[in-house]
């Protein structure tokens, strides 16, 4: 019986770990960016920097029969951001390189990511594992993306967008949490926003970064053979 009681409560720990099914609302488009084929010439250098702020409403913690589940699991650090951005950015196919530096170079975009807990993790996580996960409890986060695009080292233009996950604690939900959980819904946010910029800075002119020009056609004057 002690050991049932300690595996039930090991059991629940790691649910209220790794969190239970997370649904992605898609304020931000799911998007596809497909790689562009460029020569080398024609791919620009790409600098970029990562701020990440995590805005934990208090002290979010819960303590269930002698184990106690500290902080919140809404949220990220600026090296997994800052590996997304590389790795989405580079497969584009429009730059050559893609590096982390502070100050802005011809091709620099600054990224501030906000994470904001729900204020109602703690007890939500605590109600559902008081009641065995029988009561479906929900509650939604939120993320926030902006971006500045540098040319020259000057503010050319910012893109923003607000993205919301909500979490679900639900016995039939349980086996969705181990492949939809905020682990993989904050890398689909990521995919999608950093997706949804490249669109947008093609979209406005600003990717390629180097254009290639056309040569004009040298139209011959009146009367003039070759």
């Amino acid at each position: 019986m002690r050991y049932m009681k300690a595996g039930l409560v090991m059991a629940l720990g790691v649910f209220l770990l790794s969190g239970c099914a997370s649904i992605v609302k898609h304020d931000i488009p799911v998007t596809e960016c497909q790689p562009v084929s460029l020569s080398t010439e024609a791919r620009g250098e790409m600098t970029y920097s990562v701020e990440v702020h995590n805005n934990l409403p208090g002290s979010a913690s819960v303590s269930m029969h002698g184990v106690t589940l500290s902080g919140s699991e809404w949220t990220a650090t600026e090296s997994e951001i800052s590996r997304g951005i590389k790795r989405h950015f580079s497969e584009t196919g429009y730059f050559n390189t893609v590096k982390e530096v502070r100050d802005p170079g011809d091709f620099h975009i600054r990224f501030d990511v906000t994470m904001n807990p729900s204020p109602n993790e703690s007890s939500g996580s605590y109600l559902a594992g008081f009641t065995l996960f029988l009561l479906p409890v929900w509650y939604s986060h939120n993320c926030e993306w902006a971006a500045t695009l540098y040319e020259n080292g000057q503010k050319a233009e910012s893109f923003f967008s607000r993205e919301e996950v909500t979490q679900v604690w639900w016995l039939p939900l349980l086996p969705v949490g181990l492949f939809k959980n905020l682990a993989t819904a904050e890398k689909e946010v990521a995919k999608n926003y950093i997706n949804s910029l490249v669109l947008e800075l093609k979209g406005k002119g600003y990717l390629p970064v180097r254009k290639e020009t056309t040569p004009k056609a040298v139209v011959a004057a009146p009367g003039v053979s070759g």
